[in-house]
């Protein structure tokens, strides 16, 4: 492989459905100088055929099958990767998404042309509508091109975060990629955590303005659960379309997983709050948008915790929920005083807490443990008034 070639690396699982866009849109690019890494995650479908089908037809795709379900087989892949090709750049695309023809040109040359170690890239959520075309829901993308370098990692980090939520969507030089970074972690939003650790790693960081990547979402679950919370929430502010509230208000529809622990949400705050650390003391501004993601965060959890109650997961989660109510990071976020106007969330905190309450006290768990019921009772009542002193 010669160097500035670009690695791919998909890890498909059971994708037999998604894939082949996928390979349409990588072979369909203008920059043809790639290789491309296609894992099998054990999959019970045709995903493998449509691999070795691919491998068939272009050499420039490596097949590979793991024999075993591992969800964190990528992380040491990624290493040997950087390995064997360490002078090429490295990109990561889920297998249900796409790129645009010229996304890996364009990016490409926005790194070359600015000297940057990673190079991002607008992107295109999408869904498809019951004739099986495209439909773009929404679009992330700055209006125009920004460099990050120094204390500038620390002054736009309400403006690029958004763009940290995924490895995908970005080229990559493998130099930022250190083996101590890429533990294993299960988190629910490790990603995010990865990728500002690569943020941190890199001298000069670029967001292109032009939205290169797509991604599809599966949107039945997701639809189907915010039109249940609804019908059942009660008060001035339901959890209505805007339960998974994000910062620029717009909904950021997210697969539901039973999995998701509370823990990460203290987790990922305290990353992005060690991320800015790095670049100097951290500004007013900062800490307000950092608990304005917290509580984004928070609020989509509580969706998580009313559809436990259809699971095996839910003593877990209501446990974990407790623990988060005594967390210093919770009560340090709800009880903040001096909240600016600019963030919608930081106004939300006292119905988001309402909203909890009721949730769990019409969920089966809650339903059958009122004694724990109490207890969250309790303590969200001292969270309000301490939010209203």
């Amino acid at each position: 492989m010669q160097p500035n070639e670009i690695v791919i690396y998909t890890q498909a699982y059971n994708a037999a459905n998604t894939l082949q866009r996928t390979i349409d849109s990588v072979r369909s690019q203008t920059y043809t100088a790639w290789r491309w890494l296609i894992v099998d995650n054990c999959s019970a479908d045709a995903t493998g055929h449509i691999i070795m089908q691919a491998a068939m037809k272009d050499p420039r795709i490596i097949p590979f099958r793991l024999e075993r379900n591992n969800i964190a087989a990528y992380l040491k892949l990624w290493l040997l990767l950087k390995k064997n090709f360490p002078d090429c750049y490295f990109i990561d695309i889920d297998a249900d998404d796409t790129v645009h023809p010229d996304c890996f040109e364009s990016l490409l040359h926005f790194m070359r042309a600015n000297a940057l170690d990673i190079a991002a890239c607008g992107t295109e959520f999408a869904v498809l509508d019951s004739q099986g075309n495209s439909v773009i829901t929404r679009t992330r993308a700055l209006e125009k091109d920004l460099i990050l370098e120094g204390a500038g990692f620390a002054e736009f980090f309400p403006l690029y975060r958004p763009f940290t939520n995924e490895m995908w969507g970005k080229l990559y030089k493998f130099s930022v990629m250190e083996e101590e970074h890429m533990a294993v972690h299960s988190g629910y939003h490790y990603d995010s955590q990865l990728v500002l650790q690569l943020f941190q790693n890199s001298k000069r960081v670029g967001i292109f303005s032009k939205p290169l990547y797509r991604a599809y979402l599966n949107q039945g679950t997701l639809s189907q659960s915010i039109k249940g919370i609804a019908e059942q929430s009660t008060g001035s502010n339901p959890l209505e379309e805007q339960v998974f509230h994000w910062l620029d208000g717009t909904p950021y529809f997210r697969a539901i997983s039973y999995q998701i622990a509370w823990s990460d949400v203290n987790m990922s705050f305290a990353s992005c709050k060690e991320f800015l650390a790095h670049y100097g003391p951290l500004s007013p501004e900062n800490r307000e948008y950092l608990y304005a993601i917290y509580i984004g965060w928070i609020h989509e959890n509580l969706v998580q915790l009313y559809l436990a109650h259809v699971c095996t997961y839910g003593h877990k989660f209501y446990k974990e929920l407790l623990n988060l109510l005594h967390s210093d990071v919770f009560r340090e976020v709800f009880t903040y005083q001096t909240a600016s106007e600019q963030y919608r969330n930081l106004q939300l905190r006292d119905a988001i807490l309402e909203q909890m309450y009721h949730v769990v006290s019409i969920s089966e768990y809650g339903v059958n443990n009122p004694e724990f019921v109490r207890g969250i009772k309790g303590e969200i009542q001292q969270l309000r008034k301490e939010l209203e002193a």
